[in-house]
């Protein structure tokens, strides 16, 4: 662990310099201590390995507070590279990770242009998905059929409040966004 600490710590002072020894550091992305995992997420994010930033955002939701910390730092260092990944894992992404995403989103201030125009496709896809709920009902499909079109939708609910808690900068929208 104190070698992984040691290399994440020169990826801070010299940042993608520290590049040449991204593979040894890579390589140990699976050990089993969560201070070696911790150190080469840091070292991901100081060293700015912009492709590593969906097996980061995969890490926010570690058990371990240091691992998560360590993500969500590593996140914030690689900053605007990392906010495509962000924006789809809020979009798509697994719901235990979703309001952490929108703080990091909120404090790399991705634009708001953006923001509305993903907030407005998610609000199409659930005028989509009523309409699909709507005509399934009544031609009588399965029920679990109908189950995950009202997931989605429910989803998609909840998706949507998160951008627009972002947009409009309001921690209420993203606790409603919880009760869905």
């Amino acid at each position: 662990a104190a070698a992984a600490e040691a290399l994440a710590e020169i990826a801070l002072r010299h940042g993608s310099y520290a590049n040449v020894v991204s593979g040894p550091v890579l390589a140990l992305r699976g050990d089993a201590d969560p201070r070696v995992r911790s150190a080469v997420l840091s070292f991901c994010g100081y060293a700015a390995l912009r492709e590593q930033a969906c097996w980061i955002v995969d890490h926010l939701a570690s058990p371990d507070p240091t691992e998560a910390r360590a993500a969500r730092d590593a996140l914030f260092a690689l900053g605007p590279y990392s906010v495509d990944v962000l924006l789809r894992e809020v979009a798509y992404g697994h719901r235990s990770k979703r309001d952490t995403l929108l703080s990091i989103i909120r404090e790399l201030h991705v634009p708001g242009d953006t923001l509305q125009t993903l907030y407005e496709r998610e609000v199409e896809s659930i005028q989509r998905h009523l309409a699909y709920l709507f005509t399934l009902g009544g031609a009588g499909a399965s029920e679990i059929l109908l189950q995950r079109v009202e997931e989605r939708i429910g989803e998609g609910l909840h998706t949507a409040l998160l951008f627009l808690a972002a947009i409009r900068d309001k921690d209420r929208i993203a606790e409603l966004a919880e009760l869905i």
